[in-house]
């Protein structure tokens, strides 16, 4: 029986595995100045992850219908995670962190339950490269809510019985369940979930041969092996890619056992 809900422990299990990569490195370069001659981290066990069952990924139309279906601006701030990868606590934009000259949008700030923090894994701030036609969307947005570059680009306008609305970005936490997931099962969709938009991000990036530097950038990763590691699912077309270069290296389609028979 497991201790901590699911969720809870993949988030355990991973710390923990970041604590021993941590320590792995402080002791390779023990070693490396001579202070100890062996590294007691890498035997460390670390305890078995929950069994992950796949996903049903978005196709881009279905995102598109969804995205099409949400009201402004949580339409954009579902586009803006799907295009840029960014992690949804990172949506705690405002508008001067917008560059539309450079095609620049600046993560420099999270938020987590209404406090805001600085971004996962990262001492300094991070751009996210935009194409023109991006830039475009969220100015569009900026003019329709007649905002000046002090205010939040998702503002949060949730307000509780008998308690004062503190300006802020929105709770990306409540906005999920109570109007995301409503609005994707009316139309038939995957259940979506902020995890799944980063997900689908990175296999497009990986699909379309992005270099590994440049997607661990855009998904905020500290090192790349987290980008192989939980990212990079295969699709039908990539698996077939691999089936047919192997195969083709020995001998043209026939698999190793058929050919030797053949051979006799």
């Amino acid at each position: 029986m497991c201790i901590f809900p699911c969720a809870c422990r993949l988030r355990i299990v991973q710390t923990l595995r970041n604590l021993k990569w941590g320590l792995s490195s402080i002791f390779e370069c023990a070693i490396k100045y001579g202070y100890v001659t062996s590294n007691p981290a890498r035997g460390a066990d670390l305890p078995p992850e929950e069994i992950k069952e796949q996903k049903e990924l978005p196709t881009g139309d279905q995102l598109q219908q969804l995205i099409g279906a949400l009201k402004e601006p949580i339409s954009t701030a579902v586009w803006l995670v799907a295009v840029s990868s960014v992690r949804p606590e990172e949506l705690a934009f405002k508008w001067k962190d917008l560059d539309a000259g450079k095609r620049m949008l600046w993560v420099v700030r999270a938020v987590n339950r209404g406090k805001l923090h600085t971004p996962k894994y990262h001492r300094a701030n991070r751009p996210i490269r935009l194409t023109d036609a991006d830039v475009e969307r969220l100015l569009t947005l900026k003019r329709l809510r007649n905002a000046t570059d002090d205010d939040w680009m998702f503002p949060n306008r949730i307000k509780k019985p008998g308690k004062k609305m503190k300006p802020g970005p929105f709770r990306h936490e409540e906005l999920l369940g109570r109007v995301i997931q409503p609005v994707a099962d009316e139309l038939g969709l995957p259940h979506i979930t902020w995890r799944l938009l980063r997900h689908w991000g990175a296999i497009q990036m990986v699909e379309a041969r992005v270099p590994l530097k440049a997607a661990q950038e855009r998904l905020g990763h500290s090192r790349p092996d987290i980008l192989l590691g939980f990212y990079a699912h295969v699709l039908d077309a990539s698996a077939d890619m691999a089936a047919a270069t192997m195969s083709g290296q020995l001998g043209g389609g026939f698999s190793a056992p058929v050919a030797a028979h053949t051979a006799d």
